[in-house]
């Protein structure tokens, strides 16, 4: 079972966690973000893409219960992990409206 997402802006900066040892209060609207990225993480996991060398970008991390951790990004996202990254940093951004950007594409 998923235990926490870690989100982190690569190579550093910002990151969120949500979940066991969230980095911000779970208010109910990053609750109802948490369950919904468990949900969307498929089964099996997708298998990571070879990173490009790029800059910058984003990363997610998932803990499980039983310890174990998989790791994505930050170049290159297979499609649904991408999903669930966006969900929970547009959660978090939702949360702290005071640092929600503008976006394209």
């Amino acid at each position: 079972m998923i235990t926490s997402f870690y989100v982190g802006v690569f190579p550093e900066g910002q990151g969120v966690q949500l979940g066991d040892g969230a980095s911000e209060p779970m208010t109910p609207s990053l609750t109802a973000a948490f369950e919904e990225a468990r949900n969307l993480v498929p089964d099996p996991l997708p298998t990571p893409l070879p990173q490009s060398c790029c800059s910058g970008g984003y990363a997610i991390t998932l803990d499980y219960s039983n310890g174990e951790h998989a790791f994505y990004g930050p170049c290159d996202l297979p499609a649904p992990m991408d999903t669930v990254l966006r969900l929970i940093w547009d959660a978090y951004l939702a949360n702290r409206h005071w640092l929600r950007p503008t976006t394209t594409g």
